[in-house]
């Protein structure tokens, strides 16, 4: 998100981000002035092994978004699928 978005999110090894950051983007639209920048942890890792937690995380970033986007690495296990 930082790199694609020009965000400041803070950054480190494993699960880099810890809970739910957000972010206010101002555009030059004028149909769409404004967006909102989410940036979640990452489901499924052996760090926080809370799969009600990852799957209410999952399930808030999909309720409120127009679109998603899933960094898996190339991998898709069956909790992905």
């Amino acid at each position: 998100m930082n790199y694609l978005y020009g965000a400041k999110f803070a950054v480190s090894a494993g699960r880099c981000t810890k809970g739910l950051n957000a972010m206010l983007l101002t555009t030059n639209y004028p149909e769409l002035p404004n967006i909102i920048i989410l940036d979640s942890e990452g489901i499924f890792s052996m760090e926080r092994n809370d799969s009600k937690y990852d799957k209410r995380l999952a399930i808030f970033c999909m309720s409120i978004s127009n679109l998603l986007i899933i960094n898996i690495k190339g991998e898709i296990n069956q909790e992905v699928s």
